[in-house]
């Protein structure tokens, strides 16, 4: 059985405890069993009663969870009446405390976690048996819907165990219950001796982050933090040193190394953290040995990238001496010695790119809720909305969830929008400036946080990094040897290089599909090419990248049509960024074959209009006009782009490209562009040009025997003969152009081949038709071919009606109109089906509605005979019979003048409405005339006034 993901949601808690228990079990053995048997019994029937649930029990203690607020306190206020009121089988009373406190946690299976059910045992630990508490949270949401007689009572601001500010507690008083309790059991500072510094603004997030980390503390005595700059190393460390404090009776130490120049003043900081001073003819480092030799204390070493020896020399003394002692380390690298746990901090979790995200949706994330949490301070009145979710989230994508970069972003709310953060963050470095002057003065401004790191660095690994601010969106290991020796770096060094960087916090390591990936925090890479394009010449290294990714795009495009296209397609969408930078930087020949290597990959994955931008762009270079098997492949790339994009201009570029290929002999590319201009001649009904077209690039395809070419045009031969209703010369075109496809191992084209020809099946009622479509629909979702799912959705759908089953048929259009890119053609093909089954439904009004889309993407197709049908259809139920004729006699004309016999499925239908329309209008024939008359343009034209 596969468990449920982990959901994150808000929950309001009750957790409860029988005060003084372990005394009254030492007192009275045999009569606290039953005692407590009964008291979890009142206490699980009055959870329930209110409709919460008790998920866990330990002991004497019950944790409770609600949807409710109000139902919460309700249930607490209710257990203590009846617990009162119970005669209980001990000498004393049973006196339980509670405590009530809600926030956003992550559910698993049955069980909760996350720090909200840590505030509430905290809050429970400060409260005395018969005693109600809520935090201040609860009582802003219960403030009107208290039970009757009920009231929260302020109790103070008390410091549960944690670093964040005071809270304030409220007691929950009721007539019928004792309200007279001692002071509060608040954990004072001087509880646990420290110097932890008081957090001026609460902690967001990080959940998971401080489970891992306490749970590393309990394991080893040498815990290192390590991340890039500004991760939020040193929040995370404060806050967990807060919640374990009670563990080390010697206390909690916090030494801060930032402002530490030298390495022989890191045993002093750590002295004047413990107070400890130098005795003579000892040494501060065998005083500070001493001092901690028989204490058990938790020290907090921060910021120690800068001083590794001298930290790292002291932590090893120190641990050697005091068994007692744990130390807990921030730095951007491991401190490197025996013993010691190094766990990463992560950024912020973030949202992924989904349009129409909603406010409730974005605050689930770490770094949108802490930007909210921040711009509140610098604009009390500053809101998330559903209407600036989307850009609020890639705003904080753009920082990388880094906890400084937010925070600093967040401060600008004062005077810029969002959208207008998010636009200037190209100049991140000027923006992102006055941070707190309290903090240091590396962490005032990004920039200076980033000159930080890079000064640490060595000459070689500066010019390493600089040269890696070429890669974008990450890089792999290869690419790295490729790209960074560039005269100065051997290639055995690069590994060194990026491993020295990565233990610098400066380069992360993401494992994607079995590869290690290396990147650059994006604040880090822009500071990088900066500095590449201002210090050093900065060609050499850019020609070398351009250099890689154009060998890879080129090995990449001899696979993605046949068997091995899964494997090189992530490939390409994972180097997709990289690719665009070197298009950027590459021209003439190189950049014309890049383009022409990677058009096929711009079309699957749906990049036409950005692919034909680059194809232009290259196409003006005065380079390109020479005829080259470049060229020519660019043409042939630009043409099938311009024609899925329906630009207008794609016989200019195939025809062009013919001419090339002639000029130099390309066999392949020529075959390639008759193919497509067959397929056009098919789409503008000029079936015997088409013919010519397609034959001539099968003999040449066949020659080269290159099957996935010739399952192109077959599949578009099937086509065409579907439309000429030669049923049996369709389907045997279509099965030759199923085999080819999978003898070429290409999925895209057995997808669509698939399709193809369950649309025939459809159209002459043939009974395999289900089986073909659903074949290519588990074929297209798999491999994310959104045309062919749509086309498979719409045509299923039509099957459906066909036989009736008019809800299914609704639940697969609504499937096709989700899935089906915004092209014409295909929403052509589901809005035509979508206005047949309003019509079979009765609706007229939403098939009034459908036609209207209908029509507008008919306007660009060459002969929207069926959409003209369709139209005449609806009129005539409408009780439209004037246009309803003039639509049928142009769509009549049309089917005769291309030789374009209607499909058998829908004879008897338009039969019918013809006859009618014969009964109905006096002079029938001059209004099929007037329709007959019309161009395709005017007739859909015409339909589209008559239908507003």
């Amino acid at each position: 059985m596969v468990a449920s993901p982990p959901t994150t949601q808000t929950v309001t808690f009750l957790f409860t405890d029988i005060e003084g228990s372990t005394r009254l079990w030492e007192e009275h053995p045999d009569s606290m069993g039953p005692a407590v048997a009964r008291h979890d019994t009142i206490l699980r029937q009055t959870v329930e009663q209110f409709g919460g649930v008790v998920f866990k029990s330990l002991g004497d203690s019950i944790y409770a969870a609600f949807e409710s607020p109000v139902s919460a306190v309700a249930a607490a206020l209710e257990a203590q009446r009846a617990l009162a009121a119970e005669e209980w089988p001990t000498v004393d009373p049973l006196r339980v405390r509670m405590a009530v406190h809600s926030g956003e946690c992550e559910k698993r299976g049955d069980d909760y976690f996350g720090r909200p059910l840590n505030r509430t045992a905290r809050l429970l630990a400060i409260g005395h048996g018969g005693q109600v508490l809520v935090s201040d949270c609860i009582r802003e949401t219960t403030v009107d819907g208290l039970p009757e007689g009920a009231q929260l009572v302020p109790l103070g601001d008390h410091r549960l165990r944690d670093l964040t500010m005071p809270e304030r507690v409220y007691g929950l008083v009721h007539p019928s219950l004792p309200s007279i309790f001692p002071p509060l059991r608040s954990a004072g500072r001087n509880d646990v001796p420290n110097n932890l510094p008081g957090a001026t603004t609460t902690f967001v997030g990080r959940e998971k982050e401080i489970v891992l980390v306490e749970s590393a503390l309990a394991k080893t005595r040498f815990l290192t933090l390590t991340g890039s700059g500004g991760c939020g190393k040193t929040r995370l460390a404060l806050q967990v040193a807060a919640e374990v404090s009670e563990e080390y009776a010697d206390g909690v130490w916090f030494v801060e190394l930032a402002r530490v120049s030298s390495s022989d003043l890191v045993p002093q900081a750590v002295a004047d953290a413990l107070g400890v001073g130098e005795a003579a003819g000892e040494d501060l480092a065998s005083a500070l040995a001493w001092f901690v030799r028989e204490r058990r204390l938790l020290l907090i070493l921060d910021n120690c990238e800068h001083l590794l020896d001298a930290c790292g020399q002291l932590t090893d003394r120190l641990l050697r001496a005091a068994a007692g002692l744990k130390i807990l380390a921030t730095s951007r690298e491991a401190l490197g010695i025996a013993g010691e746990m190094v766990l990463r901090v992560p950024s912020l979790s973030l949202p992924t790119e989904e349009p129409g995200l909603t406010a409730e949706e974005l605050l689930r994330y770490e770094a949108p809720r802490l930007f909210v949490e921040r711009a509140v301070f610098h604009r009390p009145d500053f809101a998330v909305s559903d209407a600036n979710a989307t850009a609020l989230a890639a705003l904080c994508r753009r920082l990388d969830g880094i906890p400084l970069a937010i925070e600093l972003a967040a401060a600008r709310v004062r005077a810029l929008s969002i959208e207008q953060i998010d636009a200037r963050l190209d100049d991140r470095f000027r923006l992102l400036t006055g941070g707190s002057r309290a903090a240091l003065p590396r962490q005032q401004t990004l920039r200076a946080l980033v000159d930080w790191s890079h000064s640490l660095l060595t000459d070689v690994e500066r010019t390493a990094l600089r040269r890696l601010g070429v890669f974008n969106g990450g890089w792999s290991l290869e690419a790295a040897e490729a790209v960074l020796p560039g005269g100065t770096l051997s290639d055995w060094e690069v590994l060194d290089l990026l491993t020295s960087l990565v233990d610098k916090s400066l380069v992360q390591v993401d494992e994607q599909a079995g590869e290690t990936r290396y990147r650059l925090l994006e604040t880090v890479r822009q500071y990088a090419l900066e500095k590449l394009l201002g210090e050093e010449d900065s060609a050499p290294t850019r020609q070398a990248h351009l250099a890689f990714f154009l060998r890879l795009a080129e090995e990449a495009a001899l696979h993605l049509v046949g068997p091995e296209q899964g494997k090189w397609f992530p490939i390409l969408i994972r180097e997709h960024d990289n690719l665009r930078a070197a298009l950027d930087w590459s021209g003439g020949e190189e950049r014309l074959r890049l383009c022409g290597a990677l058009y096929w990959f711009w079309h699957v994955r749906k990049f036409n209009g950005e692919g034909l931008r680059r194809i232009a762009e290259a196409l003006d270079d005065p380079t390109s006009e020479e005829p080259s098997p470049a060229l020519a492949k660019v043409l042939l790339g630009a043409g099938t782009l311009a024609y899925w994009l329906e630009d207008g201009r794609q016989e200019g570029f195939f025809l062009r490209g013919l001419e090339v290929c002639r000029a130099i002999g390309d066999r392949n590319i020529e075959g390639r562009i008759l193919g497509n201009l067959g397929a056009m001649s098919v789409e503008l009904r000029a079936f015997d040009q088409a013919r010519t077209y397609l034959q001539q690039a099968l003999e040449i395809h066949r020659a080269l025997n290159l099957p996935a070419r010739m399952a192109h045009q077959y599949c578009t031969l099937g086509f065409l003969e579907r439309e000429q209703g030669n049923v049996d010369e369709a389907r045997r075109n279509l099965t030759m152009a199923l085999e080819r496809s999978r003898d070429a191992g290409h999925r895209y084209l057995e997808a669509y081949t698939l399709m193809a020809t369950g649309t025939v099946a459809v159209s002459f009622g043939q009974d395999d038709a289900p089986e073909l479509l659903q074949a290519a629909l588990r074929l297209a979702e798999t491999n994310d071919i959104g045309p062919v799912a749509a086309a498979s959705y719409a045509w299923l759908a039509e099957y459906n009606r066909l036989a009736g089953r008019l809800e299914e048929a609704n639940r697969l259009v609504d499937q096709a109109l989700k899935v089906a890119p915004d092209r014409d053609r295909i929403l052509y093909e589901v809005y035509l089906i979508l206005v047949r089954l309003r019509i079979s439904e009765g609706d007229l009004a939403g098939a009034g509605q459908a036609l209207a889309m209908l029509l507008g993407r008919a306007q660009r197709q060459a002969v929207a005979v069926d959409g003209l049908e369709a139209a005449a259809v609806l009129f005539a139920k409408q009780g439209l019979p004037k246009p309803a004729a003039v639509s049928l006699g142009a769509a009549k004309a049309f089917r005769e003048e291309y030789a374009m016999p209607l499909h058998e499925v829908y004879v008897e239908q338009l039969s019918q409405v013809e006859d009618d329309l014969r009964r109905a209008l006096d002079e029938p024939e001059r209004f099929f005339q007037r329709g007959a008359s019309m161009t395709p343009s005017e007739a859909v034209q015409y339909a589209r006034v008559c239908q507003i």
